[in-house]
């Protein structure tokens, strides 16, 4: 079994394997026994240790890499996450200062409009003095 399972080094080809005189040329036909306790040694294979070129590293390998991206992966999309978040409350932000900015500059526009209307009037006022000065001095 060692032997068919590649374990217990080369096995001889199949041509070259005796076959026992007892064994009937329709064995394959037969229903096979059960291997009893203790007839058949178990042997565990860590496949880290046994692997041919080194394959249970590089699969190894490659787990520890796919953790490292997740876990990158997962680290990013917090960050975009965060980002995104922060890009929300400076555009909030910006549409309260644009708001302000409006205000002020209509608080302004009233102000200049109020100035000016006192301007005119104090110009009339002047105007009529000026008339008024005229006329008494004639």
């Amino acid at each position: 079994m060692r032997r068919a399972l590649g374990l217990g080094g080369h096995s001889p080809p199949s041509a070259e394997r005796p076959h026992s005189a007892s064994q009937p040329a329709d064995h394959f036909h037969r229903r096979g026994k059960f291997v009893r306790d203790g007839e058949v040694q178990v042997e565990i294979v860590h496949r880290s240790q046994h692997q041919p070129n080194g394959e249970g590293n590089q699969l190894d390998a490659a787990r520890q890499s796919i953790r490292a991206l997740a876990a990158e992966k997962e680290r990013t999309e917090r960050l975009l996450s965060d980002a995104q978040a922060t890009i929300k409350d400076l555009q909030t932000k910006l549409g309260h200062e644009r708001l302000a900015k409006d205000e002020a500059v209509a608080g302004v526009e009233a102000n200049r409009k109020a100035i000016e209307q006192a301007l005119q009037a104090v110009r009339s006022e002047l105007t009529a003095e000026k008339i008024a000065h005229e006329r008494s001095e004639c």
